[in-house]
């Protein structure tokens, strides 16, 4: 992925981390985002995922404290839904994928959780 993809290109890269590091197939669609690159991931078995790829420079240490702020809400028994992450094939949370143009990036998968932005 260069600095400014298509969304196009981002989409097929998506599909291929996706396949790669997680065995999902799916379709894909551009979501947006602030900071992250964000795909709504839908699967043949009807379910929904957000993945989310970091853009180049993020910090590690960022994406550790956004999964344990995850982590712990989801431990809470809270009036609303809280994304659950998912594991790579390896048992990864944040996986190091090598875009397209050879930048690294952090992967994370998580499931979809239904609303409206505010």
């Amino acid at each position: 992925m260069s600095t400014s993809p298509t969304s196009s290109a981002l989409i097929e890269q998506a599909q291929s981390w996706l396949r790669h590091y997680y065995n999902l197939d799916g379709e894909v669609y551009s979501l947006p985002g602030e900071v992250d690159y964000n795909f709504l991931v839908r699967v043949a078995n009807q379910k929904q995922y957000t993945l989310k790829v970091s853009r180049l420079g993020t910090d590690q240490q960022e994406l550790d404290f956004q999964i344990a702020i995850l982590e712990h809400l989801r431990s809470k028994d809270l009036p609303f839904a809280v994304p659950q992450l998912v594991v790579t094939k390896e048992g990864n949370l944040v996986e190091e994928a090598k875009g397209a143009d050879g930048q690294q990036h952090y992967l994370r998968l998580q499931s979809w959780v239904a609303g409206r932005m505010l």
